[in-house]
């Protein structure tokens, strides 16, 4: 027979171990747009990704941004808020107006603190969570940021910022296995990882740096030991660089970029460059729309972080061919820096190109850190995925001993609130809503008799589910 001792134990290790058991991760994939545009041709270059909201949910595919902390919707009845992805206050059991203020107000950007339960694929959930509804974005507010907003940045030590912190406050309802996210950004197959990190995402080591303070301060900030052009020449400025990580800008802010595109011998050799009076500059080519021929130009650029070089998509860093470009040229990606900004912005173009990990900060590891790898399925050569760290982060030991996950989630089936359609137009009208050809920022709009029209096919016979 077992001593009392023994069913104490025996029960406490039950506990521990169904406690273990209970801590799972999850993924949602990311809506991206295929390649990346002039901003003139449209603002596509935002990605999103799905966050359930309320009970029952509402499915909200919110602009990704790794350098923000808060969340924030629109509301269904906002002034100038852009898309069609609006959150409806009345439909949730649960919903509970804050009682601070929501700190981010400002004239142009206005909205109520509401609570309410907020997660991914109903796998990691934080109640209660503090986010915004936006009533009002003032018509010139900038950026857009359509749809709303998924801020994934965690500060390193005011917990008030914190209580609006998605990821924060799912770590601290306790399921999550690890601290940590993983993104991948380009590809054919974009997602991102919750409470861990899929070894099917990328390729070689994963390289991880401790988050630096910056001019900015903002939470995705790093430091950068040198830039290359062609043939790995370096770039002529002063390494290591401050520099800020940012889903929310598609191109890459350099203090001076003359010293790119201006030296053959960095940028290889073009068959035309043109200036512009914003920094930016457009090189020879006939990439359209139509007719995408990414071999036509190339662009040669890499990045190294801590001993790693990670070379950049080539077709990221062109604009196909828009009425902003001098005729047989393409924008690129390269823009100056604003003076008081952080010297280096890394946008959309080079995250597109790497695996990026996030292991956020949390009591007993209160330092953000970045990890970078290959993307799994990317061209690059083995000597290429098998370089090394350089140096490993001094608090290695204590923050980045991660889990690994054993299995692979499923979204739990639920039925999500359906929201009601007001249509402007009086009675009669059709609810299915369309967005203003020309008109990006615009509300989408009903139209009557819409299910009569024939289906057609643009561009060069595929059908472009993102816009």
């Amino acid at each position: 027979m077992a001593s009392r001792t023994q069913t104490i134990l025996v029960a406490v290790a039950t506990m521990l171990s169904t406690a273990i058991a209970q801590k799972t991760w999850t993924y949602v994939n990311v809506v991206q747009p295929p390649d990346l545009l002039d901003p003139l041709q449209g603002d596509f270059r935002y990605h999103y990704a799905p966050v359930w909201v309320g009970n029952p949910p509402q499915l909200q595919n919110l602009v990704i941004s790794l350098s923000s902390v808060p969340v924030f919707l629109f509301d269904t009845d906002c002034t100038y808020c852009p898309g069609n992805n609006t959150f409806d206050t009345t439909l949730s059991n649960t919903l509970k107006v804050d009682e601070q203020k929501w700190r981010w107000s400002t004239p142009e950007l206005q909205g109520q603190a509401y609570k309410d339960d907020m997660g991914f694929e109903g796998q990691l959930n934080s109640p209660a969570q503090r986010f915004g509804v936006i009533n009002y974005m003032d018509e010139d507010f900038y950026p857009r940021f359509r749809e709303g907003l998924l801020g994934l940045a965690v500060h390193p030590n005011n917990e008030t910022t914190n209580q609006h912190s998605l990821l924060h406050g799912m770590f601290k309802a306790g399921n999550m296995l690890n601290p940590v996210i993983g993104m991948r950004l380009g590809g054919s197959n974009p997602k991102i990882t919750i409470g861990a990190l899929d070894p099917n995402d990328y390729e070689g080591e994963i390289n991880w740096i401790e988050r630096t303070e910056t001019v900015s301060k903002l939470q995705s900030s790093i430091q950068v030991e040198a830039l290359r052009g062609r043939d790995d020449r370096i770039l002529p400025f002063t390494y290591p660089m401050d520099t800020v990580l940012s889903t929310i800008d598609q191109d890459i802010f350099m203090p001076d970029n003359s010293v790119y595109f201006l030296n053959e011998s960095i940028i290889g050799p073009q068959s035309l460059i043109n200036m512009f009076p914003d920094g930016g500059f457009s090189v020879g080519c006939n990439i359209t729309l139509r007719d995408r021929n990414w071999n036509d130009v190339y662009l040669p650029f890499s990045v190294d972080i801590n001993g790693v070089n990670y070379p950049v998509d080539p077709k990221d860093l062109i604009r196909p061919r828009s009425g902003a470009s001098t005729a047989n040229t393409c924008r690129t990606a390269f823009k100056n820096s604003t003076i008081g900004e952080d010297p280096l912005t890394l946008g959309l173009s080079f995250l597109r190109s790497v695996y990026v990990a996030y292991r956020f900060p949390t009591e007993d590891c209160p330092y953000g850190h970045f990890g970078f790898a290959y993307p799994a399925g990317a061209n690059r050569t083995e000597t290429t995925k098998a370089q090394k760290p350089r140096t490993t982060p001094q608090h290695a030991s204590q923050c980045l001993q991660l889990a690994n996950p054993t299995s692979t989630p499923s979204s739990k089936k639920v039925n999500f609130a359906v929201k009601h359609q007001n249509s402007q137009f009086g009675d009669g009208m059709d609810e299915t809503t369309y967005k203003v050809w020309g008109r990006p920022d615009d509300k989408w709009t009903p139209l009557r008799g819409v299910e009569d029209l024939p289906e057609i096919v643009l561009g060069m016979g595929e059908q472009n589910t993102f816009w």
